[in-house]
Parts: structure tokens; C-alpha cells; sequence
């Protein structure tokens, strides 16, 4: 019953990478959605209801698999590695939003898409100014903001 090391390994490989069957409509001028726990899936089934095309980026192999069984695009594992962000097309997305609340692999990530693609606009979900400061503070070009009730001044 139980998995080889080696096999628990080749599974996750493959959840690291989106099934050649995945649509290309959702590879092109998509949207990189990170995280898909309570926040990222309202997200996510927001874009379902309107049609946009988006790939998820999930640590959790169990919802990755759950998402690919509806027919999601997704890839299993830490967007804060550029590998995983580029198995997720960011190079060709249009917007990476980060719906994990983490701020500092937030800004990982926000580092590794702008040097797979300067133009991709970037949307975080913070919980404070504290996290909106440390993003600001080491961004090459600040991010949007979600989750605060106003812009920091």
C-alpha cells in the first residue's frame, strides 16, 4: 500500500507540469492564479463563470488533482520557483495574481515573473501596510493590492 520515495518523487514531476491536453486558450494571455485555498478558488470560480482563462499554481497535490479532474489547468507546486511559474506560462500571461498570503514568497514570485515577462501586471493579496511596505520595498515596479481597504499613502 504504501509508495516507494521514488514514486511519491515521479508523481509530484508530474503534477509539476500542465498535461499536454490543456487548452492553449488558457496558455496565451492567461491569468497565473497562486494559491487556491478559501481566497484563490472564489477566484477562480469567478473566472470559470466568466470565461477567463487562468492557471493555477498550488502547493497541495491533492487539489491539483482535484482541479484537473474538472478540467482546470494547473501545476503542482512553490510559485516562488521559477520552474513552476514558468510550467504555469507566465512569460505569455497577463497578470500573475497571488492569492497565497504569504508576503515574502509574494515577492519572490513578483521577482521571478517580471524577469520572465517586465509587462505582466501583478495583483497580491495582503493582510497590512507592514506587507504591503515589504513587497513596495523590494519591488522593481509596485504591484497592485488586494485585501486592503484603501492604497497605502
Amino acid at each position: 500500500m504504501s509508495a516507494s520515495l521514488a514514486q511519491i518523487g515521479e508523481f509530484s514531476f508530474i503534477l509539476a507540469e500542465l498535461p499536454s491536453a490543456v487548452d492553449e486558450r488558457h496558455l496565451i494571455r492567461h491569468i497565473v492564479l497562486v494559491g487556491y485555498g478559501r481566497v484563490g478558488r472564489r477566484i477562480g470560480e469567478a473566472f470559470i463563470e466568466r470565461g477567463i482563462p487562468f492557471v493555477v499554481v498550488e502547493q497541495n497535490r491533492e487539489k491539483v488533482e482535484a482541479l484537473r479532474e474538472r478540467g482546470i489547468a494547473a501545476v503542482s507546486g512553490d510559485a516562488a520557483e521559477m520552474p513552476v511559474l514558468i510550467q504555469a506560462h507566465v512569460a505569455q500571461a497577463d497578470m500573475l495574481m497571488i492569492a497565497a498570503p504569504d508576503a515574502l514568497r509574494a515577492q519572490c514570485m513578483i521577482e521571478i515573473a517580471r524577469k520572465l515577462s517586465p509587462a505582466v501586471e501583478v495583483i497580491v493579496r495582503t493582510h497590512s501596510e507592514e506587507e504591503v511596505a515589504l513587497i513596495e520595498g523590494r519591488a522593481s515596479a509596485p504591484p497592485s493590492w488586494a485585501g486592503m481597504s484603501s492604497p497605502p499613502a
